[in-house]
C-alpha cells in the first residue's frame, strides 16, 4: 500500500485540493455499465491510477448526493462487477461450482463491441486492487 501511495502522491494533478483533483464522471445508475464504459473506458493508465471521482444520476436526472469519494466509487465498482458479471447480460458464465468465466457466446449476447466491455471490466476490477478496495461478486 505505501507503494502505491507513493506513486499516487507523484501523479499529476493528485496535489490538487479534493475537490479538483482527478476525473469526474457522472454515472446515470439506469445505464451504470455503459456510462462507466463510455467515460472511463477510455482513460489513460495515469488517470486511472489517479482519483476517480464519481457522481450518480437517479433516474429523474438529479445528481445524487455522495457521502464521500471512495464509498461512492466502492459502491461504482460493486454494481459495475454486479452487472457485468450479471449471466444474464451474456459476457460471464458460471460453472456448478459457481465461478466465473467468460461466455463463449458473448459476442452473440453483447454484441461487437464484448472485448472492449471485458477490458474495461478488467480495468476496473484492477482499479480496485491498485487502491486496496474489497470486492464482492455474487455469482
Amino acid at each position: 500500500r505505501e507503494l502505491v501511495s507513493r506513486e499516487k502522491s507523484s501523479l499529476r494533478g493528485e496535489s490538487l485540493p479534493e475537490h479538483a483533483r482527478g476525473v469526474h464522471v457522472k454515472i446515470r445508475r439506469s445505464a451504470l455499465l455503459e456510462d462507466g464504459y463510455m467515460q472511463l473506458g477510455g482513460l489513460s493508465a495515469e488517470q486511472l491510477k489517479g482519483t476517480v471521482r464519481i457522481e450518480f444520476v437517479s433516474e429523474l436526472g438529479m445528481s445524487e448526493a455522495g457521502i464521500d469519494r471512495f464509498g461512492v466509487f466502492k459502491e461504482f465498482l460493486e454494481e459495475t462487477a454486479a452487472k457485468a458479471f450479471d449471466e444474464n447480460l451474456g459476457l460471464f458464465r458460471s460453472t456448478a461450482r459457481r465461478q466465473l468465466y467468460p461466455s463463449p457466446a458473448s459476442a452473440v449476447a453483447v454484441g461487437p463491441s464484448h472485448l472492449q466491455l471485458f477490458e474495461f471490466v478488467g480495468r476496473m476490477l484492477g482499479k480496485a486492487v491498485y487502491d486496496g478496495i474489497a470486492l464482492e461478486a455474487s455469482v
